[in-house]
């Protein structure tokens, strides 16, 4: 069942927003619950299994491939043993599905990765400049007799674009806690959902086991949540990963194989996952590196042009994928055993040299060269098509 609230929320001017976020780093401390302290308050708590003494937050230095270049967005994840919680009477707020106690504090797991203290202070100044949260100090909503839901989760990416890798890593990794939180309660969770969420989303929900459970789709405003759950911010923590992916794997088990899967499958062994469509990180030159595949039998394919259903039977049917850094790459989190190949363009980027690290896949990189334009990190990319191929010669093998 899907209902929608058709509703929206307030952008205040730039320089409200700047007041606002020095406002929300002078009281982060009053205004924001951290997972220590949500775990003191919750109605309960669970923790999920999860073997974190093999998982150490320097890892994800040693996984980096090029340790002298330049890194963006750096360390994503603390590796914390993952947990979901309950609040009674909670709401949600803001752009950003902000979910806030009946006190009117923001949890913290509910805004963005805890390994990036700014992002959270960014995300939670949002949430307080948005109407609901105005309203809800002034106990507007807190009056009324009845809640909206009785047991519900955010599912929420602000993004109105597909964000892939998002929609995946921040938000179906916390079905595992979802699920847990069920077996243990007997509630049956409704998802709160954003409007504009891409097809491939209630395609995974369905596949990972959640098709029955309600949706409500939500776009900024109010709701009301007798028994909010709230799982831990989701990290690509090898039980985290293998939930998600045997779940959805022996669902589609039996479903019927595309024709062009299998002729793909049947065909060649590696793929390299082209952006040579998109807005950035375009390599400029594959004109150049084409007839390179083509020599070693590789397969250009458009993540794109495939559902979901198609792109995870490639994947657990293939030896190795090749690309530039983007969101195609979240795919090997599919696959049982991958070889990886990551371009780069000037800059590293993680997050999937940790997340291969994390799989124990053989991975590696190239850094190419950066093509001004886009910002620094969004630039187009040339590849020299000789150190190309020593780097393909080798990863074939």
């Amino acid at each position: 069942m899907k209902k929608s609230l058709n509703r929206v929320y307030y952008n205040p001017p730039e320089i409200a927003k700047t007041v606002a976020k020095k406002y929300i780093s002078y009281k982060y401390n009053d205004l924001v619950v951290s997972s220590a302290e949500l775990k003191c308050v919750a109605s309960l708590v669970e923790e999920l299994e999860e073997n974190v003494a093999n998982l150490q937050f320097n890892d994800q230095f040693s996984a980096n491939p090029f340790p002298d270049a330049h890194c963006r967005r750096f360390p994503l994840f603390l590796f914390r043993r993952p947990f979901v919680a309950e609040i009674q009477n909670g709401g949600v707020v803001g752009p950003n599905g902000a979910v806030i106690t009946s006190d009117n504090q923001i949890i913290a797991d509910s805004l963005k990765f805890p390994a990036r203290h700014h992002d959270l202070h960014g995300a939670a100044a949002r949430a307080v400049f948005s109407k609901p949260y105005f309203k809800s100090i002034a106990h507007e909503y807190r009056h009324q007799s009845k809640t909206d839901l009785s047991s519900a989760v955010v599912l929420h990416h602000g993004a109105e674009s597909t964000g892939f890798y998002h929609w995946i890593i921040d938000n179906m990794l916390r079905l595992r806690s979802v699920r847990v939180y069920e077996e243990l309660t007997g509630n049956n969770v409704t998802l709160i959902l954003s409007a504009h969420a891409p097809d491939f989303v209630y395609d995974l929900l369905d596949y990972a086991g959640f098709g029955d459970n309600d949706v409500v789709l939500w776009d900024g405003q109010w709701i009301s949540v007798e028994n909010m759950v709230i799982p831990s911010w989701p990290e690509p923590t090898p039980k985290n990963l293998d939930w998600l992916k045997t779940k959805v794997s022996s669902n589609l088990e039996h479903s019927k194989i595309s024709r062009y899967v299998k002729q793909v499958s049947d065909e060649c062994d590696y793929i390299y996952i082209s952006r040579q469509k998109a807005s950035k990180r375009v390599v400029k030159n594959y004109n150049e590196i084409k007839p390179i595949l083509n020599k070693y039998n590789i397969k250009e394919i458009k993540f794109s042009n495939l559902n979901i259903e198609s792109e995870i039977h490639l994947i657990r049917s293939i030896t190795g994928i090749i690309g530039p850094h983007g969101a195609g790459l979240t795919s090997m989190i599919w696959a049982d055993d991958l070889s990886v190949l990551e371009i780069f363009n000037g800059v590293v980027i993680p997050p999937f040299f940790v997340i291969a690290d994390v799989l124990d896949f053989e991975y590696s990189a190239i850094m190419a060269e950066p093509i001004e334009g886009n910002r620094v990190r969004d630039r187009d990319i040339y590849v020299d098509p000789d150190v190309f191929e020593n780097h393909i010669e080798n990863f074939v093998k």
